[in-house]
């Protein structure tokens, strides 16, 4: 998975894709009571165009995505 996490880096501005792990763990859950868990990556998209490169390539590696609003 490193491999295409590489790819989804470099298809976004620096500084939106969030891998460190406890970083990811602060996204994995809300007040719903359900168990939290770790995504893979959380991406924090500006623009249109970021949202549709994260959504390609979810697309394209079978990665399921769930959006998230102001948390």
């Amino acid at each position: 998975m490193a491999n295409k996490l590489r790819e989804l880096r470099a298809a976004l501005p620096t500084g939106q894709l969030i891998e460190d792990s406890e970083q990811r763990l602060e996204y994995g859950g809300d007040w719903s009571g359900m168990e939290p868990v770790r995504p893979l990556a959380v991406v924090q998209a500006r623009s249109i165009p970021d949202i549709q490169e994260c959504l390609r390539w979810a697309t394209r590696h079978g990665v399921p995505v769930t959006p998230r609003g102001a948390g």
